[in-house]
């Protein structure tokens, strides 16, 4: 029972943060510019911030993989070499 309620307060969070998202993009559909290095970019605002929100996302969540895979990689060869060999 307490993992259900632990995912149903996880959606319904989820569920909010989507309906703000999607409030915040039809609210803000004023078209700005970004120049980048001779990159030019004209679009809705809403679009920027969500490609910022997806790279900031990709951008942290990379080393954490990285270290999750470090370490399972570690667990696994010291599990290894502690394991007692059979007597013959």
């Amino acid at each position: 029972m307490r993992r259900f309620a632990i995912k149903a307060v996880w959606l319904l969070a989820l569920a909010v943060v989507i309906v703000f998202g999607v409030t915040f993009a039809t609210e803000n559909y004023q078209s700005i510019e970004i120049t980048y290095f001779g990159w030019r970019w004209d679009g809705p605002i809403a679009a920027a911030l969500g490609v910022v929100l997806l790279g900031g996302f990709f951008i942290g969540i990379f080393p954490g993989l990285i270290s999750a895979f470090l370490s399972r990689r570690a667990l696994r060869r010291s599990i290894a070499q502690s394991r007692v060999p059979p007597r013959s």
